[in-house]
């Protein structure tokens, strides 16, 4: 049988350009006589042979489609100067906003020369010191691994970070010397997927989320195979402890964050993308055990954490969310206290503790806003913007007063700026 439907998409595409889908003689596609009964309902089902990409009947048919597309394609006229086009346009020097850490500042660069950006640190205050921490360009010929997760320690002498292999989902954690270069031998994590390395204040060791080899459990199973583990740097990782334990369930995703004072770690398990339970762990107390913050709403939850605060950025009651303030010494729900009303004209998309300060970047007609206030609520200033644009996720620490963000619109190239929380002096 000769498959020659084509979709109503690429049945317009063709018109647009010229030529009707009759004139492409398609390469014969079989119909298998495969069906599946689904609570008695018959299911024809074809073309399940083409989901075995790997035999060798699939692979000729695509061969024999790819032939077919680019004996087309490659005849269009204007491909060169497309291309050309496209490649001033893609092919460009970009820089992220720095994260600093210690006496170092991290960040990711692009280079129009490479594929793939590159992350450097240089020392404060003197950016001309520019040193490669990872590259992965030099992956490129070899197995074309990704950068994928990236975590330095709060004093900036070690980085955590995931390579994923052909730029694929699974990824290894690996361990590195900022100042040499040297990466761990000992300390290599397999099952790192969802890796989110979270260090510990004095920089022996991180948590970190692991998941199975995929060909150990079932693949749709193994986001419920997901736990938190504790990995002391220099130890076998088959012996990292497991912090805690999987759910169980492939439908949700669990993770673990310490805060910068290493007293409170805070666990969460997403429910897709609109719930979130939250657990709290006081490793200051005699025998540490996981405390429920908020389980089984269906709203979500983000926690930062600041002298003994949390800081709740949430959905609860308000669907552009606002922010809460709670006691860890009272955790209920309803000791809670409202912080930041939710704005009905804007969405807050993102809070955050930088100096000692809440951050909050707000959406208002597609427009970023951004407000900085004190611990108590109070606003301090609105940061003011070149002009009608996007703000790029602000970086800083608590104890920080310099905080870095990136702003770009359509008329307006990005550009990064630094400002302090505590005057607003900008540049």
């Amino acid at each position: 049988m000769t498959q020659r439907r084509i979709g109503l998409i690429g049945a317009g595409a063709l018109a647009l350009l010229g030529m009707a889908p009759a004139a492409l003689r398609y390469p014969q596609t079989p119909v298998d006589n495969v069906s599946t009964t689904y609570f008695g309902t018959v299911v024809r089902d074809p073309y399940r042979w083409l989901e075995d990409g790997k035999s060798p009947e699939v692979q000729t048919w695509l061969g024999e489609q790819n032939k077919l597309a680019r004996s087309y394609l490659d005849a269009l006229p204007g491909r060169e100067a497309l291309a050309m086009r496209f490649h001033e346009l893609l092919y460009i020097d970009t820089i992220s906003a720095p994260e600093r850490a210690g006496d170092r500042f991290f960040y990711m660069k692009h280079s129009s020369r490479d594929e793939k950006a590159i992350l450097y640190w240089s020392p404060v205050g003197r950016p001309e010191e520019e040193h490669v921490l990872v590259d992965p360009n030099q992956f490129v010929a070899t197995n074309n691994a990704a950068l994928g997760e990236s975590a330095v320690s709060l004093d900036g002498k070690l980085l955590a970070y995931t390579l994923k292999p052909n730029n694929s989902d699974e990824a290894t954690l690996y361990v590195m010397e900022v100042a040499t270069g040297k990466k761990s031998a000992v300390d290599v994590i397999p099952g790192a997927r969802y890796g989110s390395p979270s260090w510990t204040p004095k920089g022996d060791g991180f948590y970190y989320t692991w998941i199975p080899p995929k060909d150990t459990v079932p693949v749709a199973e193994r986001p419920g195979y997901a736990e938190v583990r504790y990995h002391a740097l220099g130890t076998d990782p088959a012996k990292d402890r497991t912090v805690h334990e999987k759910t169980g369930n492939a439908k949700t995703f669990v993770n673990a964050e310490l805060s910068r004072n290493g007293r409170w770690l805070i666990a969460t398990v997403e429910h897709g993308w609109t719930r979130t339970d939250v657990e709290m762990m006081d490793l200051h107390a005699a025998k540490p055990t996981w405390t429920p913050l908020v389980v089984g709403q269906d709203a979500r939850y983000i926690v930062d954490v600041d002298k003994g605060r949390f800081y709740v950025r949430t959905n609860d009651g308000a669907p552009k969310y606002r922010v809460m303030l709670v006691d860890p010494a009272h955790p209920a729900r309803d000791q809670w206290k409202e912080l930041i009303p939710e704005r009905h004209d804007a969405t807050l998309e993102s809070s955050g503790i930088l100096g000692h300060h809440l951050v909050l970047s707000y959406l208002k007609d597609v427009v970023s806003q951004v407000e900085v206030r004190d611990e108590a609520g109070k606003l301090v200033r609105a940061i003011e913007l070149p002009t009608l644009g996007a703000i790029g996720g602000f970086t800083g620490n608590a104890d920080d007063d310099l905080a870095y963000y990136s702003f770009q619109s359509f008329t307006y190239p990005t550009e990064i700026f630094e400002t302090s929380l505590t005057t607003g002096k900008t540049s």
